[in-house]
């Protein structure tokens, strides 16, 4: 299954979204938000910055590939919700650290 059948109501076009010409295409102004998820840090806050100011779109998600980067994800670079994968991935594996060690801390209270 390909994504517009995943999302019957939404319009999905496959191009470059660092592309003002694409974005137009696409119809990024009447857009209510913009996923810039591409595996390079670089394009994701190009395409932030157009969807925002070239466009006005009112929603901007990014994708954060590089944790170094993670400060350049701002809202003065257009983006309203940065997502990094790998500090959500970290946070998971430490809640699971943390759980693991409260169960072993409750079996042994039980003896």
């Amino acid at each position: 299954m390909n994504l517009s059948q995943e999302l019957p109501t939404a319009r999905v076009l496959a191009g470059d979204g660092s592309s003002p010409r694409i974005l137009r295409e696409a119809e990024a102004y009447q857009a209510d938000a913009a996923v810039a998820a591409t595996g390079e840090d670089e394009s994701n806050l190009v395409i932030s910055l157009l969807a925002r100011r070239e466009f006005k779109v009112p929603l901007v998600v990014a994708r954060i590939n590089n944790p170094r980067n993670a400060h350049l994800f701002t809202k003065q670079m257009g983006v309203d919700v940065a997502v990094d994968q790998a500090g959500i991935i970290a946070r998971l594996v430490q809640e699971e650290v943390t759980l693991g060690e409260m169960v072993t801390l409750l079996k042994m209270r039980r003896g």
